[in-house]
């Protein structure tokens, strides 16, 4: 418990306000997501861009943040004025809190209530005091290592192993959560395993995009029978892989020797002026192209240009 000094030094460290989403002890009750958004919403934040990170791989992630508070706590004490401290944690906690919401969300819709409200009033007591301890004077974290106490600890010590007992109990519970909600979640397990194998699959992407491109042109007979170009959005969308992928079949089966973006576009585009060009070309992709044609398709030598006729001696 913190002595009203104490109370006025981690109010004045934190610009002469509580922080909105890490004040439990200040005000009695931990401060709502949708506030805790609101307050945070003009902050940069880079930890939530985790688009393909599914809720369990996050729990895990979130569990590995809270056992690495303490340390980082300690390395805080690098610099001595308090307010510099706690900016450099908020920082953490921000991540951590915000990479929590997803957690919080599952075991809303998942569990009971109190479930979710507990977790996060747990989240928000370990995050305010490890602020709190900022703000302390701990002669054992001077700058910034674990140096040995002394017979009698100090007594921002005492708060600072308190604070970590917390942060290791929470660690501990994420890290459980994490556990379940993998268990009870086989899809979103399946749905990523099924993501990565088909980025890692080059050759099923050719063989869909192959696919898909002839299935365009109505590729019939050795013969192209729709000679309208096809975009590589729309080859993406119909062989169901990524753009990226569709844009480069056609630089590396139209201009592999032209390292120059839209080079493969522009030569496709071209061979769709001629049913007997296009045709080739998917036949030399689809490696059906039998020698002769692969002869007849190459540009005609005329002989020397003053049109005369070699003949034998």
């Amino acid at each position: 418990m913190l002595v009203d000094g104490d109370q006025r030094r981690w109010q004045a460290a934190c610009g002469g306000r509580l922080i909105p989403a890490f004040s439990v002890a200040t005000t009695g009750r931990p401060v709502g997501r949708q506030d805790m958004m609101a307050d945070e919403k003009d902050r940069p934040f880079e930890g939530e861009q985790h688009g393909d990170e599914t809720v369990f791989s996050r729990a895990r992630r979130m569990a590995e943040l809270v056992k690495q508070l303490p340390d980082k706590l300690v390395r805080a004490f690098s610099v001595d004025d308090p307010g510099e401290r706690v900016d450099q944690l908020r920082c953490e906690i921000n991540e951590l809190s915000f990479g929590m919401l997803s957690v919080i969300g599952w075991l809303e819709r998942h569990r009971h209530p109190g479930t979710a409200d507990q977790l996060g009033r747990r989240l928000f007591s370990v995050t305010d005091s490890c602020l709190r301890c900022a703000t302390l004077e701990i002669p054992e974290f001077s700058g910034g290592i674990r140096n040995m106490p002394k017979a009698t600890p100090s007594e921002g010590l005492v708060q600072a192993g308190i604070f970590k007992a917390a942060s290791m109990i929470l660690a501990d519970s994420v890290r459980g959560w994490a556990e379940t909600i993998e268990a009870e979640e086989p899809s979103q397990r399946q749905k990523t395993e099924v993501r990565n194998k088909k980025s890692t699959n080059k050759g099923d992407a050719q063989t869909k995009i192959i696919g898909a491109l002839s299935a365009h042109h109505q590729f019939d007979g050795g013969e192209c029978l729709n000679l309208e170009p096809i975009g590589s959005n729309e080859l993406a969308r119909l062989a169901e892989v990524s753009k990226s992928s569709a844009s480069l079949f056609f630089q590396k089966q139209f201009a592999a020797e032209h390292p120059t973006s839209g080079e493969g576009r522009r030569k496709y585009r071209e061979a769709c002026r001629s049913s007997y060009k296009l045709s080739l070309e998917i036949k030399r992709i689809r490696d059906e192209l039998i020698p002769t044609e692969l002869w007849n398709s190459l540009p005609v030598d005329h002989g020397d240009d003053d049109g005369e006729t070699a003949t034998d001696d």
